[in-house]
């Protein structure tokens, strides 16, 4: 923690805790994050070097409520996942498209003015792309990641949307 707070402070320095024992690995890592908030953590990786695993979990699947999907990185700090949702009864399911920010690991709010992000995602350096397929209303959904806001949408396409990518042309 005095490293983050007075020699690396810098947001995008990073300190590498390493060890060859996995049991201390493991106890550093949870000593850290009792007394480092979670955007020091973000910042701070402990590695056990005899398995080459690090010792941290970003944001947990249980995080979601649901099960994870496809996974959009549009920045450095933030993503958008999708989430398949299941009535309580199985009877019906559904995807949410929930932001995610890296650097603080927490989980944003579902996108609410999408009806079912089953249909894909796809980011083209400024704009997120959301395959909408609800029955009612699915088309492309256009999003700015920055703020999670509706662009346009949905744009219709006569069919559901099953997958989406971004192509570049240079000409």
């Amino acid at each position: 923690k005095w490293l983050v707070q007075n020699i690396y402070k810098n947001e995008n320095d990073r300190i590498l805790f390493t060890t060859f024992t996995r049991n201390l690995a493991a106890d550093i890592q949870g000593n850290l994050t009792k007394i480092c908030s979670k955007k020091m953590m973000w910042r701070i990786e402990v590695v056990n070097l005899d398995n080459g695993t690090n010792e941290g979990i970003l944001i947990n699947e249980v995080d979601f409520k649901g099960n994870l999907g496809l996974i959009e990185i549009v920045s450095s700090t933030k993503g958008f996942v999708t989430v398949t949702m299941n009535s309580s009864d199985w009877q019906n399911s559904w995807t949410e498209i929930i932001p995610f920010d890296i650097a603080l690991k927490t989980v944003g709010s579902k996108l609410s003015f999408v009806g079912n992000g089953f249909g894909g995602l796809a980011y083209d350096g400024t704009n997120l792309y959301v395959g909408d397929r609800d029955a009612d209303a699915g088309g492309i959904v256009v999003v700015d990641p920055e703020n999670e806001t509706l662009i346009n949408g949905p744009l219709s396409l006569g069919l559901l949307p099953s997958s989406l990518a971004v192509l570049k042309i240079e000409e």
